[in-house]
């Protein structure tokens, strides 16, 4: 049984800041790092799958599969943002903002 991946998932981990995970073991300490509000269906279906691997039930290929699927849909892939879920997370912004600092909304 392997649990080294045949290529390494990069995933989002701050803005900006990427980490490359290696194995399963490094997948599902991103998936026990996943927000508990954001845990649905796709992500029982990484998480089974990589715990399939570590106990010989599953590849760390089938793994790695499931957590890229996870983690598309969760927006975690660099370069991925669906604009829907970017549009709902952005605030609509007006376009001289005020700062509250008595500028009259100039910056």
């Amino acid at each position: 049984m392997t649990t080294t991946l045949s290529t390494p998932v990069t995933v989002l981990v701050g803005l900006g800041t990427h980490r490359d995970l290696q194995s399963v073991f490094d997948l599902l300490d991103f998936l026990n790092e996943w927000p508990l509000g954001r845990r649905g269906p796709i992500y029982i279906t990484a998480y089974k799958a990589c715990s399939a691997a570590l106990t010989g039930q599953g590849s760390a290929d089938q793994a790695r599969q499931a957590f890229v699927a996870f983690a598309r849909v969760g927006n975690a892939l660099p370069g991925r943002i669906h604009p829907p879920v970017a549009e709902k997370q952005l605030p609509n912004w007006p376009a001289t903002p005020s700062l509250g600092l008595g500028l009259g909304g100039k910056i």
